[in-house]
């Protein structure tokens, strides 16, 4: 069986500590062959990244991060891969992900999860939450973290699938454009393999933990060290 050529998209910003341990953790993708392409602020960014490991690492400056996604995906094309997968700098993933979800796209053209773990590293009472899902008017909606789009759907739009333009609200304009050119798509209910959000006091978070943790949806994880012992790198950040 040919082994599956998946390229991981990644904006890094900051966060220097982090993104070469998200890096790392891309390659431990079983049954997949990973590439990874990451998009930096700064020429000292693009250093670490490509001391990670990145296949490819470049400078987009003064760009929205629309802009900075979409250059992301035009370098992924080069590999010619199979599908490509979305990441976040604090995005880890379970060894199966790629190859779990990667099936699903014989019949969808994107694939995603609604659910995720998140673990806020703290100075003294670190927490992980389970957050389920978006609620009221998005409820359903696909995390940007981990989509697999496929080549095909890809080739669709040729490799257009951001507004360049933006700074937030990616996820949802992605998968706007994806399905005005008639993208069928899947959102998956967490499962055995899943997504790890790394929050920490010493760095900004986009997406707050505060905001996360006040959602309906949110429920503490009492043993944490269950989901953490998947991904022992946490250490190094603790």
């Amino acid at each position: 069986m040919k082994e599956l050529r998946i390229v991981a998209v990644m904006p890094v910003s900051g966060r220097e500590e982090l993104f070469p341990l998200t890096i790392k953790r891309l390659y431990q993708q079983e049954g997949v062959q990973m590439k990874v392409v990451v998009i930096c602020d700064t020429p000292e960014e693009q250093f670490i990244a490509r001391d990670a490991g990145a296949n490819i690492a470049v400078v987009v400056t003064k760009a929205a991060l629309g802009e900075k996604w979409q250059s992301g995906v035009g370098i992924a094309r080069e590999y010619d891969p199979d599908a490509i997968m979305i990441v976040g700098s604090g995005n880890w993933f379970t060894n199966g992900w790629a190859k779990t979800l990667f099936p699903y796209l014989d019949d969808y053209d994107m694939v995603g999860s609604e659910a995720m773990y998140v673990y806020q590293i703290r100075q003294n009472d670190s927490i992980m939450i389970h957050w389920g899902g978006y609620h009221t008017s998005r409820k359903g909606d696909m995390l940007g973290a981990g989509r697999l789009i496929s080549r095909r759907m890809l080739d669709k739009v040729d490799w257009q699938i951001y507004n360049t333009s933006l700074n937030q609200g990616l996820d949802r304009s992605m998968s706007k454009i994806l399905r005005l050119h008639g993208a069928k798509t899947l959102t998956l209910p967490a499962g055995g393999e899943y997504i790890l959000k790394v929050g920490s006091y010493k760095w900004k978070n986009i997406n707050s933990f505060g905001v996360l943790w006040g959602s309906p949806n949110a429920r503490k994880v009492d043993r944490p060290e269950e989901i953490l012992k998947n991904f022992p790198e946490i250490k190094e950040l603790v």
